[in-house]
């Protein structure tokens, strides 16, 4: 599932080889990228390597734009970092966020997200991957009735104009495909999607597994 792949700053066309050949391997999902030296410009770094990589999306938000319903900026990039100037915004308190996916709302959100760390904290800041396979698994053995629910039933996601509506996991070819975010379900759903949005979310926070 997790694969190291070495950045070397003098060789960028080194880089993005050894990218694209962890990337055509079909059972990695999380790539950790470190690099052999000094990166001065993170941005620009990898701003050259995208373009190589795929086609990037720029769906970027700022909470600095407008409040929720409005906050692209029509930009690729997009900060994360604390500032208590907002705390009720995920980017930018100290607050862990639950699991969730990203661009759960965005209708054509891409097919991998890139973090690049300009400034790195002493500690915290740590981030949890779940493999949507163990997901399945645990909710086979602890709730096999919530799982029956989140495979049937639709739960649109909607935030800064955009929209998504799909059940919340979903099976193609045999690999599960994930569209959640607590905080981002539409308010204006049934009291039958409001309480599984609220069951599902307790379950992540209390399962042992």
């Amino acid at each position: 599932m997790l694969k190291r792949i070495v950045l070397n700053p003098e060789n960028i066309d080194s880089t993005v080889e050894a990218f694209l050949q962890a990337w055509s391997e079909p059972d990695l999902k999380v790539f950790v990228l470190k690099s052999t030296g000094v990166i001065a410009d993170v941005k620009g770094y990898f701003g050259e390597i995208l373009p190589m990589l795929g086609t990037p999306a720029t769906i970027a938000e700022d909470v600095r734009v407008g409040d929720r319903s409005n906050q692209r900026t029509g930009e690729v990039w997009m900060e994360v970092r604390n500032d208590a100037n907002f705390p009720d915004a995920y980017r930018h308190s100290v607050n862990a966020q639950p699991l969730h996916t990203d661009g759960s709302y965005v209708s054509d959100f891409p097919n991998a997200g890139l973090l690049a760390c300009a400034e790195n904290s002493v500690a915290g800041g740590e981030t949890i991957f779940l493999d949507g396979a163990d997901l399945i698994s645990a909710l086979e053995d602890e709730a096999s009735d919530l799982l029956k629910q989140l495979l049937e039933t639709v739960v649109p996601h909607a935030r800064s104009g955009d929209r998504r509506e799909y059940p919340i996991i979903r099976c193609d070819r045999a690999h599960p495909l994930l569209n959640w975010n607590y905080y981002c379900v539409d308010e204006a759903v049934t009291d039958r999607v409001r309480h599984l949005k609220d069951r599902f979310h307790q379950y992540l926070q209390r399962s042992p597994r």
